[in-house]
């Protein structure tokens, strides 16, 4: 898993408070995140975002896409072609605030948690 230092994320808002990109944003930086593009989602997501948030990442980028998940509750997370390891964080409309930190480590701890393996003979 990297550490939020190697994760370089773009914030974009999807709806229609403003400022939601920005703050989220800061407080990702506060996290450790390296914070690249901020900003409003592109119109093919904006007002589509169901949840509090939609995390996009290409192939090279599905560990800091995990992680990523962490740090909001009820977020999805989508693979597209990007072939750099970027992050886009989309917040979507029920979005209120990151998890706090102690929530968002437990939640990273689930998320990480390898599945348990069948017994022999019990499958």
């Amino acid at each position: 898993m990297p550490q939020p230092a190697a994760v370089k994320v773009n914030v974009y808002n999807a709806t229609d408070k403003a400022g939601l990109a920005a703050r989220t944003a800061d407080e990702l930086r506060k996290r450790g995140f390296v914070v690249d593009k901020v900003g409003n989602a592109p119109a093919a997501l904006a007002n589509k975002v169901p949840g509090s948030a939609q995390i996009l990442s290409g192939p090279g980028g599905l560990g800091a896409a995990t992680l990523l998940l962490s740090q909001v509750a009820a977020a999805t997370s989508t693979e597209d072609g990007r072939a750099d390891a970027t992050v886009d964080f989309v917040i979507g409309d029920t979005f209120n605030a990151l998890a706090d930190p102690a929530q968002a480590a437990a939640a990273l701890a689930e998320l990480t948690k390898p599945s348990p393996s069948p017994e022999p003979g019990h499958c």
